[in-house]
């Protein structure tokens, strides 16, 4: 089958959020199971809601990815491995993983099925990528904070780039934020994130005198690349992930709708207030669009802040009088500001733009304030009903066959599919009246809310011949059923991944002798404080090695930073191996490893 040239990629935390995506246009779904997922927060699908996914989205041509993207601890590996049979069993297309181990043990035990590199793996360039291809991954979901040069290096490697297009941002790297732990021991990488970058901190000197008030620091905006998502297209990326399994179906069908109508060049200025409307805290282009700073952190608020839609233009004892530039409608959510902070209600009566109206309210807004509305009803009942009316079918055509003394027999096709079924029930001649050709074809075409809709029927109807009703119907539901067993067998795509990496490649290096003591020096000029004589290895940062190599006749290792572009990182490694000073590699990202696994130095 010929792949398309992209897949938007919706979230989904229920069965409502995910028949959302679906009905919107998503290619793909990910959701979590009840375990190993990194939104333990989230509803998340036991094994029975699980199935009834597969089965809905694949039998309208969607994919289901589970994210099983923690970290496995030694105990929990045989529960983990269980859980992934069961998930490879059920016909989940792929594994969104951040365990390495994990990983290995999956592509040895199921080796047809496919996974998917986690944006906690923190990979954000060529050499990383090309570690997990060999690993046996089909596809790298990559670091918020890749620039686009790096995505176009990554598209030589013929691997599946997933790149995130709209929805919350991590202010650190992907897949590398301890700071939940730190702060309140709950860790991102085993799906329990207590959002620290949402709360607001002040800004202290250095003998703890309070510098800054108190404000969101770190708070990032949300990612919206409406305007650009051609751009990501065009850099290499294929699927668009949209972020947001913790909200709501409203929320997931109006972001798959507005990206859909975005791609297809069909997008309206609606589609962009829509997408604002339904949730923002503010947005931004994202760092592969050059958005940093002010444009990249929303320092004022971490929620929801919805859609200006009015003033206060006055105050009085009792009331405020405002005026809306929009129509207000009976249940929209509104909020005000006030000198002691943000407050909000649900309106109880319809307000028309453009007239001044006074509101008596419990709390007294600012004379001259914005309203926002953070919550519209109208766009609410709008999306419920475009996905409770959706309704996807396949033209099912029939060849149905009643003959007298014979068993009755029906075929049915439907976009490649074909499948038969005989009835253990002769046909018998009528005693009265036999069956009309009319009462055939109306019963035999009630699909009810199957995928199908009987586009023709091809009747062979002997004339006098009896058949119960009965008999009809279950001829029409064992075609169906069958048809649509064809077509999840068919949906499940094993296909056997190469899986080259060398276990053991760089074991004898990867060893270290016996060493009393090693110490990393993070500042050169405290090498000259210390006694070097007592410690085995020294480790210092590469800006600092031709320093060192001036001043000290002795080996030494590098410590590596987090991130580096391939550029980067092929320039540091020639840096480091032109002469044999250099002993080994300290590293904090798979691409060191594998840009130095060839290398002789020790990793």
């Amino acid at each position: 089958m010929k792949k398309s040239k992209y897949e938007i990629l919706a979230p989904a935390g229920d069965m409502n959020a995910l028949r959302a995506a679906v009905s919107a246009g998503a290619n793909a779904v990910y959701l979590g199971y009840d375990e190993f997922s990194a939104r333990a927060k989230a509803k998340n699908f036991n094994k029975k809601e699980l199935e009834e996914a597969v089965k809905f989205a694949h039998l309208r041509n969607v994919k289901i990815y589970v994210t099983f993207n923690i970290l496995i601890a030694d105990f929990e590996i045989k529960r983990a491995m269980e859980s992934i049979k069961m998930l490879h069993d059920i016909g989940v297309d792929a594994l969104i993983l951040q365990d390495i181990g994990i990983a290995d043990r999956i592509r040895k035990d199921f080796p047809d099925f496919e996974l998917h590199a986690s944006t906690q793996m923190a990979v954000n360039n060529f050499y990383g990528a090309a570690f997990l291809k060999e690993m046996g991954f089909s596809r790298v979901v990559l670091a918020r904070e890749t620039p686009f040069f790096e995505v176009e290096k990554i598209k030589e490697l013929d691997i599946d780039i997933e790149t995130f297009i709209h929805g919350a941002l991590c202010v650190c790297y992907s897949g590398e934020c301890l700071m939940s732990s730190m702060i309140g021991g709950k860790s991102g990488n085993r799906g329990e994130c207590a959002q620290a970058c949402r709360r607001s901190y002040e800004i202290l000197d250095f003998h703890k005198n309070k510098i800054a008030r108190r404000l969101y620091y770190i708070s990032p905006k949300d990612l919206n690349t409406l305007d650009d998502v051609a751009k990501v297209i065009n850099a290499g990326g294929y699927s668009l992930k949209i972020e947001g399994r913790m909200k709501n179906p409203e929320y997931v069908y109006t972001l798959v709708s507005s990206y859909k109508k975005a791609l297809e060049g069909k997008l309206k200025i609606e589609d962009k207030e829509n997408t604002e409307q339904v949730f923002n805290r503010g947005f931004t282009k994202g760092f592969f669009n050059g958005d940093f700073g002010n444009n990249f952190i929303s320092s004022d608020r971490p929620d929801n802040r919805g859609v200006e839609i009015g003033k206060v233009i006055s105050i009085f004892k009792n009331f405020a009088k405002v005026v809306f530039s929009v129509d207000v409608f009976e249940g929209d959510g509104l909020e005000f500001e006030s000198n002691k902070g943000r407050f909000g209600f649900k309106v109880r009566e319809f307000y028309k733009f453009g007239e001044e109206v006074n509101l008596v309210l419990h709390k007294m807004p600012t004379e001259g304030s914005k309203i926002n509305r953070t919550y519209s009803k109208k766009l609410y009942e709008k999306v419920d009903d475009k996905i409770e009316n959706y309704n996807f079918k396949r033209n099912l055509d029939l060849d149905l066959n009643i003959n007298i003394g014979e068993n009755p027999k029906i075929n049915g096709k439907t976009e490649g599919f074909e499948t038969n079924y005989e009835l253990d029930k002769k046909v018998e001649v009528a005693k009265k009246s036999g069956l009309s050709r009319e009462k055939v074809l109306e019963n035999i075409s009630k699909t009810g809310d199957s995928i199908f809709e009987v586009r023709s029927v091809d009747l062979n109807l002997d004339e006098g011949a009896f058949l119960p009703i009965s008999a009809i119907n279950e001829m029409r539901r064992e075609v169906v059923k069958k048809l649509e067993n064809k077509i999840l067998e068919k949906s499940i795509n094993r296909v056997l991944n190469p899986y080259n990496f060398v276990e053991g490649s760089n074991r004898a290096k990867i060893k270290s002798k016996d060493s009393k003591i090693k110490v990393f020096f993070n500042k050169f000029e405290d090498l000259d404080k210390t006694n070097l004589s007592n410690i085995d290895e020294i480790i210092i940062r590469a800006k600092d090695l031709e320093k060192f190599k001036k001043k000290y006749k002795r080996e030494v290792s590098i410590y590596l930073d987090k991130f580096y572009s391939y550029r980067e990182l092929e320039n540091l490694r020639n840096y480091i191996l032109k002469d044999k000073v250099v002993e080994g590699v300290w590293i904090n990202n798979l691409s060191e490893y594998y840009i130095f696994k060839d290398e002789d130095v020790k990793i």
